[in-house]
């Protein structure tokens, strides 16, 4: 993409495909020129399609208009998504404001932070939070501890604001809702509030339990 902002929404990327801008600081994929206008997320990554984004900004998506596509602002990954150099800013959804993946996001969290740490937090009310979804066998040996320790000072010096790592067993989850009553006490973070599992409804824990599920592909 030679074009500084290219202003489209509900970009349906329906083949394998390379997308690359010319820097995140020079190229700009917009759905929309203000964010409350947006009628629309900005990519979609259809099912078994491999997707590369390279060198650009996603910013303004806003799903809303499409039933089928009310998550994901500036992606709904449904593919294979590989993100690199990549800033994903100023995007609003239901689940999912800047990306949601059913499918597989080929960046790991190291490069997240490094995309996250790009936004001008002056221009965002409230900070920006960054949720990161980690198995609970993470944290059973030393030497996984010690990593996820490297993250939060990766997150730290790389000049992010607002770190949130949640741990759950996807087993328990799906236990929990065939069984409820084994697990009136399993509380979930589900983005801005946490909730009692087995009362949320069930379109909130078949998120809650795609979101775990691929946290531990």
């Amino acid at each position: 993409m030679t074009e500084p902002i290219h202003t489209e929404s509900g970009i349906i990327v329906s083949k394998d495909v390379t997308i690359r801008g010319q820097g995140a600081d020079k190229t700009i994929v917009q759905a929309y020129a203000m964010l409350e206008d947006a009628p629309n997320g900005v990519f979609l990554v259809a099912e078994d399609i491999t997707v590369t984004i390279r060198s650009l900004t996603i910013r303004h998506g806003n799903p809303h208009l499409d039933e089928d596509w009310q998550s994901g602002g500036g992606s709904l990954n449904r593919g294979t998504l590989t993100l690199e150099n990549c800033v994903v800013s100023h995007n609003v959804a239901n689940t999912g404001g800047g990306i949601l993946t059913t499918g597989v996001l080929s960046d790991g969290p190291f490069s997240v932070l490094s995309s996250f740490s790009k936004i001008d937090y002056g221009r965002i009310y409230n900070g920006g939070p960054i949720t990161l979804e980690l198995s609970d066998t993470v944290f059973r040996e030393p030497e996984s501890i010690r990593k996820v320790a490297m993250l939060v000072r990766a997150f730290a010096q790389l000049g992010c604001q607002q770190l949130q790592i949640n741990s759950l067993n996807a087993d328990r989850l799906l236990e929990a809702r065939c069984h409820p009553e084994l697990h009136r006490d399993l509380i979930v973070r589900v983005w801005g509030w946490s909730g009692y599992f087995c009362e949320l409804a069930p379109e909130y824990q078949e998120h809650i339990l795609t979101r775990t599920i691929y946290s531990e592909a």
